[in-house]
């Protein structure tokens, strides 16, 4: 029996048995040492299979799901300008968008800090995080304040967007 984790972007393998006995998987699932966060009778994953996920992916597979994640935000963003947008990427790290419209148009980022997940984004991820956007000529980067309301625990930067 598997299941697909699309928040996590997993395939588990939650049971099996040589003879695909349904009646034995639950029977499992009702013991006291196999539950997993689905609580009595859920044969899902338990908290050490995501942290050892997580562990397996290592940090470079988390950067790249924030990275992945930031692209498609700003490019969300670029549709509606002056409108600050939020959104957890990939839940690795917050962060904050705006685009103020121009010529050329710029981009205002803002990430909270420090990340959701400890010690998966490398130190300067803002920086590197924003270079990687596509069509971004990274010597227009620098760190600026958030249009709006300063906020503590947040790193700022922006950049003109082609």
């Amino acid at each position: 029996m598997t299941w697909h984790d699309t928040k996590h972007a997993v395939v588990w393998l939650l049971a099996f048995t040589p003879d695909h006995d349904y009646a034995e998987m639950v029977r499992r699932a009702g013991a006291p040492n196999r539950r997993g966060t689905g609580g009595a009778n859920q044969l899902l994953p338990s908290q050490q299979d995501y942290e050892e996920l997580q562990y397996d992916r290592g940090s470079d597979w988390a950067y790249e799901q924030a990275a992945n994640a930031l692209q498609a935000f700003v490019h969300e963003a670029i549709k509606i300008p002056g409108v600050t947008r939020r959104a957890s990427l990939a839940g690795v790290v917050l962060a904050e968008c705006q685009v103020i419209a121009g010529t050329p148009d710029l981009l205002h980022l803002r990430f909270l800090v420090p990340p959701l997940q400890a010690g998966v984004l490398p130190s300067g991820f803002h920086w590197t995080l924003t270079g990687g956007l596509a069509g971004v000529d990274i010597s227009t980067i620098q760190e600026t304040p958030f249009p709006g309301e300063p906020r503590k625990g947040t790193l700022s930067i922006s950049c003109q967007l082609p």
